[in-house]
């Protein structure tokens, strides 16, 4: 399948999930959120509410927001709809997330960091966004970083293909 057609899939799919959770399905950032921290996942959350994207959390959270969806577990079968994939522990089925397009946000120090290079949109290189320790600050701004550069179709496309190469 090309470039065009899986991109066309991937946005399709997106489309779809925000249908079944009742999200509006303007074009903004579609995100995973996978953090095991009952704390830690709660403050981001909080913060979360106020940023333009929709966020799909794993395990239970306090906050409820029209842009944050608490799920026991995401379908395989849209795993291609997701932009971005945060987590703060380390990633048992990466190759899964990979293969679908999703672009990681982890640690530096996680069980596939060796694979990983820091996004740097001026040379078009790197294919994850990565964050040096678990903290509220760090895990925020790796989100706001990536979604700084999702609003830039090129750099995003560029990305994106990038972790293709994973």
């Amino acid at each position: 399948m090309d470039t065009e057609k899986l991109f066309t899939l991937k946005r399709d799919t997106k489309q779809n999930i925000k249908g079944k959770l009742g999200l509006p399905k303007k074009d903004i950032a579609l995100g995973y959120i996978d953090i095991s921290d009952e704390s830690l996942r709660n403050k981001l959350c909080e913060g979360f509410e106020n940023i333009d994207a929709h966020f799909i959390v794993t395990w239970s959270i306090t906050a409820s927001s029209k842009n944050i969806i608490s799920l026991e577990k995401i379908q395989d079968s849209d795993i291609i709809g997701y932009d971005f994939f945060l987590t703060d522990s380390d990633v048992e089925n990466f190759a899964t997330f990979i293969e679908k397009w999703v672009t990681p946000l982890l640690s530096k120090d996680c069980n596939v960091a060796s694979l990983l290079q820091p996004y740097n949109p001026m040379k078009s290189s790197g294919n994850a966004f990565l964050y040096d320790s678990v903290n509220i600050w760090n895990l925020f701004a790796c989100v706001v970083r990536y979604l700084e550069n999702y609003r830039f179709p090129y750099d995003n496309k560029v990305l994106v293909q990038n972790v293709l190469k994973i």
